[in-house]
């Protein structure tokens, strides 16, 4: 294979960027496809250790080679993981390719220097950067050619934004790409926007193609025989995604389907809780209203028993009280049964000079918020909504974000083949999904509907009696226990009575009356 870059530089020679030197005699069938593609949209996913990243390095050195004055992006999520892995790996190429001769920047060829900078010396210009601050410094910058690596790991605004920054007329229209390279993480927008072309990614264009490389770990010849085993020691599921990158829809989901159905008035005798995630005065807060249905026949599509969310509270930049008073509004005349919040509420905490020390949960409960602070964490709450679906979980259709984060919630990485935890990607910006969480842990295995019958006395004193009289069966009723209908709800400081043998026992005031006066 001596596939090489026509228009290199006088001083490069062409045999150094050549695929058969850069990737030697054995390679994945992936890299060469990934370093020759010709569309501006290049997503190369698949299995851990088929040399994506190694790839898309060969890809950015030989476009800078080939266009003087190109300007490189090399990103990832977080700068930690963007200086210890991608230009780390970056920088070996060069050096072990022989390719560090034709850089006159950095002076010291040493990845862990500070300037995250490189240029060559036809002027090409790299620039390693993290994505998970602000991006203000990518808005104003033209680049010819975007690596990203793990980008899973990114939201798609981001991306939009990086693709919108591909411009620099240094090469031919057709020569500009984006490429990202990434882990099969399931149904998450790389799949949609470059395997189904789901709405709003829609199809490639002439003009703005688009195409999607896969191949699995096993194609990698450089893999001996111990790591293959290990892989195919894995679950099938996980060979699925980390072997074999089949992009099922499946595979990385947490949380199953909503069933979605039109909103409408619930009834007054259904039960209500709300969760809700806070924030201070920045960032978003989120409450989400659950109800159970207690009938035993479906109503408007919510099956006897199933949890069903009604109503959604999205707002960023206020500050607690407005929060606070907003909630209560949304619970009209209806008395919700509990109130939960996140517990971190109640450990993060901001300096009065007033009142001392307080926490973000004082902030809502000052202003009138009655919550409870929750309990377990992100994986009970993923339990606790695969529970609330095989019990009939609907969502009223204008909850619009738990629609829209609760299919997004997922995995992130493959961290568990390395003996560590499972991670949720960019758990922190899920507010629905936690506040949802929040919610249905209050929620009772069996629910009983909101008894709204009017409470009254053991028994109604009649007309007509004296004084002294009217006092003493005052006095004796505060000692029984109060009745919606039939049934006893409160006793203080004697034993429940059945309304049967209460009845034998006062059977006629006025008739006791009458004979003992």
């Amino acid at each position: 294979m001596t596939s090489n870059v026509s228009e290199a530089p006088q001083n490069i020679s062409k045999d150094v960027l050549s695929l058969s030197n850069l990737l030697g005699e054995h390679y994945h069938p992936l890299q060469p496809d990934l370093i020759l593609a010709k569309e501006f949209e290049i997503a190369a996913v698949g299995g851990m250790g088929a040399g994506k990243t190694y790839a898309a390095c060969v890809a950015a050195i030989r476009h800078a080679a080939k266009y003087p004055g190109a300007r490189v992006l090399i990103a990832r999520f977080t700068y930690d993981e963007m200086l210890k892995s991608t230009k780390h790996l970056f920088f070996e190429i060069v050096k072990n390719k022989g390719l560090q001769q034709f850089f006159v920047k950095p002076k010291v060829w040493d990845s862990r220097e500070g300037t995250n900078y490189a240029r060559m010396s036809n002027g090409s210009e790299f620039f390693f950067s993290n994505l998970d601050k602000s991006l203000d410094r990518h808005k104003n910058v033209e680049y010819s050619f975007v690596f990203i690596d793990q980008l899973e790991e990114i939201e798609f605004e981001v991306y939009q934004i990086l693709l919108l920054r591909c411009r620099l007329g240094v090469c031919p229209p057709n020569e500009r790409h984006v490429i990202g390279v990434a882990n099969d993480e399931g149904d998450n927008w790389i799949r949609r926007r470059f395997l189904t072309m789901e709405p709003p990614h829609g199809r490639p264009t002439a003009g703005a193609s688009r195409r999607l490389i896969r191949g699995t770990s096993l194609e990698n010849p450089h893999l001996d025989e111990g790591v293959r085993a290990q892989y195919m020691m894995l679950a099938p599921e996980l060979q699925r995604r980390w072997v074999f990158a089949t992009m099922d829809a499946t595979a990385s989901r947490l949380i199953p389907d909503f069933k979605t159905i039109p909103t409408f008035d619930i009834p007054g005798h259904w039960p209500r809780w709300i969760g809700i995630d806070p924030a201070r005065s920045t960032g978003v807060t989120c409450a989400l209203w659950v109800t159970v249905n207690p009938d035993r026949e479906e109503y408007h599509g919510v099956a006897p028993n199933a949890p069903h969310f009604f109503n959604e509270y999205w707002v960023e930049g206020r500050d607690a009280e407005l929060h606070a008073k907003a909630i209560n509004g949304m619970n009209g005349p209806w008395n919700p049964r509990a109130q939960v919040m996140d517990k971190t509420s109640w450990s993060s905490g901001i300096k009065s000079s007033k009142y001392g020390q307080l926490s973000v949960a004082d902030l809502y409960i000052g202003a009138g918020l009655s919550v409870v602070p929750s309990t377990g964490d992100e994986w009970a709450r993923v339990m606790l909504f695969i529970n609330a679906h095989r019990r009939g979980l609907t969502v009223a259709d204008t909850c619009k974000h738990l629609l829209e984060q609760g299919p997004a919630y997922r995995l992130k990485g493959q961290l568990s083949i390395e003996g560590r935890p499972m991670r949720i990607a960019a758990k922190a910006r899920f507010h629905s999904v936690d506040a949802g969480g929040y919610a249905l842990s209050l929620i009772p295995t069996k629910v009983v509907a909101v008894d709204r019958r009017e409470t009254r006395y053991a028994f109604d004193i009649p007309e007509g009696l004296d004084r002294g009289s009217k006092i003493h069966w005052e006095e004796y009723r505060k000692n029984l226990p109060m009745y919606k209908g039939n049934e006893s709800v409160v006793a203080w400081g004697v034993d429940e009575l059945g309304q049967d043998d209460f009845a034998d026992r006062t059977y006629d005031l006025k008739e006791a009356e009458d004979e003992a006066y």
